[in-house]
């Protein structure tokens, strides 16, 4: 890298009159677009809008259009997770919601809910890929209070389905992302016998369903959840030390 003058590649608000404020964590690029949703700036329970924006210049172009409010239906909800699927777009967030948007326009597809008691309690969003948005919830509430499993609600609108059934006893998982060879990378913060602090541990499980722990943190150390760095032969976190001094990790994928 040389520097140089920075040049604005896109204008996600050119030729448009109503702005609305972004939603972060659903801003995804490719090799031809930008992708963003955003929140109504005049209203608490206005709709949630998608926008397309051509990286050759083109203005920005609206893909869909909903409204979705929390569980106390006074403000709309504010998605956590974006992945580009063959057609569309895929959204997720908290309380079971998740959304297929069409890239090439029409209405869009509401997520089939985890069946749980209550979305608001049971239903813990923790990522989304190109098959669908995925979720923690209870495993046999009445047998194991504590247990959890990973569910997916998947593209095509169908039921959620089990992913990982076997999540380790008083653990939870944080945040899943693809791995980039239909598996996924997972942060998990796991209790082991005798400590009283939990650990957070990276997991990976392959395109078959097979779940394995690739790499545990240091007591008093953890591995941040932003999103790693996936490259062919490891995973790269950010991780942090017990007095907060930041150290990058390489987890590799190969079984050791």
């Amino acid at each position: 890298m040389t520097g140089g003058t920075p040049a604005l590649v896109t204008d996600g608000t050119a030729g448009r009159t109503e702005l609305g404020i972004g939603q972060l964590h659903t801003f995804l690029q490719t090799s031809t677009d930008f992708f963003f949703a955003e929140s109504s700036r005049v209203s608490f329970t206005g709709p949630t809008t998608v926008w397309r924006v051509p990286r050759t210049g083109e203005p920005p172009v609206e893909i869909a259009r909903f409204t979705e409010l929390d569980a106390f239906g006074d403000s709309a909800l504010y998605f956590q997770g974006v992945a580009l699927a063959p057609l569309g777009l895929v959204l997720g967030t908290t309380w079971g919601v998740g959304k297929f948007v069409p890239l090439a326009g029409g209405s869009p597809r509401t997520l089939a809910v985890p069946d749980v008691d209550n979305v608001v309690l049971d239903v813990g969003f923790v990522g989304v890929d190109a098959r669908g948005v995925y979720w923690q919830v209870p495993k046999n509430p009445e047998v194991d209070p504590n247990a959890r499993e990973l569910v997916v609600s998947p593209v095509d609108g169908s039921n959620a389905r089990p992913v990982w059934s076997q999540i380790p006893a008083f653990s939870h998982v944080v945040k899943a992302w693809s791995d980039g060879d239909d598996g996924l990378v997972l942060i998990v913060s796991q209790f082991f016998r005798g400590e009283d602090r939990g650990r957070t541990t990276v997991w990976s499980i392959d395109a078959n369903g097979a779940a394995r722990r690739r790499a545990c943190a240091p007591a008093g150390a953890y591995i941040d959840n932003t999103p790693p760095a996936i490259a062919p032969d490891a995973f790269y976190f950010v991780a942090w030390l017990e007095n907060q001094q930041m150290q990058f990790i390489r987890v590799p994928r190969a079984a050791p």
